[in-house]
């Protein structure tokens, strides 16, 4: 009987710190990758020239600040100070797990095991929206309107895009699974002028995992 009640008690230590391991490791956001590809017509120049996420990027080095720590005598106070991103630094997308109405999502630069939120320098507007659902995903047309601005660039784009939402393997709620537009609008780009061009391309959000 001792032995029993010995077995069950180790049963039953076991079976909480297997509980207590998965609520720690629980991931509660969606993570994905932001592919913006543009072609830039400025007035009076001969060719346009492609604008990518890669470069949007760039334009926030050494403008979106982070927390740097920063000793002053025997204590240590957080500033925000301007990030320079490394040549890997790539844009991503973060949502909450839950957030179903999407009204939390975050644009992120991330460069190594670095994170900086760079949402202030991005806008997005739902101006108009079509559903279907079915049993195992939501399909979404719609018109939207995205823009970002920076000391460099800025721009502000509308266009058709396609959005599927689902549940992924370990969530319980339906995230944003893909994302495909057509854009088009003007901007402000200081290779050439610092007059509005023309703009169109594509933004796609893809892959995605859970952290």
């Amino acid at each position: 009987m001792k032995t029993q009640i010995k077995v069950a008690v180790l049963c039953g230590i076991l079976a909480l710190a297997a509980a207590q391991g998965h609520a720690a490791s629980a991931k509660t956001n969606w993570v994905q990758t932001l592919n913006f590809k543009l072609t830039v017509w400025e007035d009076g120049a001969v060719k346009p020239f492609t604008v990518t996420s890669k470069a949007l990027v760039n334009a926030l080095s050494g403008v979106a600040t982070g927390p740097t720590l920063v000793t002053n005598g025997t204590s240590i106070t957080t500033n925000d100070l301007p990030i320079t991103f490394s040549s890997k630094a790539t844009l991503i997308r973060r949502q909450f797990v839950g957030d179903t109405e999407e009204g939390s999502i975050r644009y992120l630069v991330r460069d190594s095991a670095t994170d900086t939120d760079v949402s202030s320098f991005f806008g997005h507007t739902n101006i108009a929206a079509a559903s279907v659902s079915s049993a195992f995903q939501i399909t979404k047309h719609d018109i939207e309107q995205f823009s970002f601005d920076s000391p460099t660039i800025s721009f502000s784009l509308r266009g058709l895009v396609q959005r599927i939402r689902a549940e992924p393997i370990g969530a319980t709620s339906p995230v944003l699974k893909n994302l495909a537009a057509g854009l088009a609008g003007t901007g402000v780009f200081s290779n050439v002028s610092t007059n509005d061009a023309v703009v169109g391309g594509t933004l796609t959000v893809s892959g995605g995992r859970l952290e």
